[in-house]
């Protein structure tokens, strides 16, 4: 369902800095020390009754770790090969209020095909724990289910899979245009919920809630020149579960 059960106002006042090392040119580690305030205001029923809200009011300060490997090859708006990501994240004790940790798995192949084609899968794994509201693991949208609204589903614990085949239509002077078709899934459940009544959660947010949805759709992107990264991409993609059609567009250069 899409229907809003509370609003609230997110506050998010931080920063950090990164320390990184590319250790190869497929290979990339970054390290990142990042603090924020972060404060709820406003929360409440559609129809305008005050409710508790979603998070408590606190400093999130932590640590994290990136490892990147990248060997694909790239021309023209088409690449193949591997690349792998594990990231993880730690609060720093003392200095935060939440108490929490997660770790990420993402692994992509793509294949060039018919020296012009490429088919590309791609999978995402996330735990994680005693997360508070504002790190909680989404889905929807964009990046991971384009058939359905953005950051529909939200939970601890986040699966997705991607197969997609892109393959050239026509150049107009130093644009180059090509077609894709795609299947999307996610699952997305609370598993590992807090217990120190730092959350609040909505009825439908109980441990053991879960979600699994997929989406089937096509789409156009738009290259220009040399760039490997598309910089206009226009998707349409169809709900299987929920029946719904999303249009997703999406402008700058980035690989999605």
């Amino acid at each position: 369902s899409t229907e809003i059960a509370r609003t609230a106002r997110h506050n998010y006042v931080g920063g950090g800095f990164v320390i990184g090392w590319n250790c190869e040119w497929w290979c990339k580690i970054h390290l990142r020390l990042r603090g924020a305030y972060v404060y709820f205001k406003e929360s409440q029923a559609p129809d305008g009754t005050p409710l508790p809200n979603p998070g408590s009011d606190g400093w999130d300060v932590t640590q994290q770790v990136f490892f990147n490997f990248d060997l694909r090859q790239q021309a023209f708006g088409v690449r193949w090969g591997p690349y792998l990501q594990l990231t993880g994240e730690t609060t720093i004790p003392g200095l935060d209020d939440y108490d929490y940790s997660d770790a990420l798995l993402r692994a992509y192949y793509s294949w060039l095909l018919f020296g012009s084609h490429q088919l590309e899968l791609r999978t995402n794994l996330q735990i994680g724990r005693n997360l508070p509201v504002h790190e909680e693991l989404l889905t929807g949208g964009v990046l991971d289910l384009r058939g359905y609204a953005l950051d529909q589903f939200r939970g601890d614990l986040r699966a997705t899979f991607r197969a997609e085949y892109s393959f050239p239509l026509f150049k107009v002077s130093a644009l180059r245009f090509r077609g894709i078709a795609f299947y999307d899934n996610g699952y997305n459940g609370f598993h590992f919920p807090r217990t120190d009544g730092k959350r609040d959660y909505l009825p439908t947010q109980t441990k053991g809630s879960s979600w699994f949805r997929s989406d089937v759709g096509a789409g156009l992107r738009m290259y220009v020149g040399w760039v490997v990264v598309p910089v206009l991409g226009l998707d349409i993609a169809r709900g299987l579960e929920g029946k719904g059609t999303q249009l997703v567009f999406e402008v700058g250069f980035t690989d999605f």
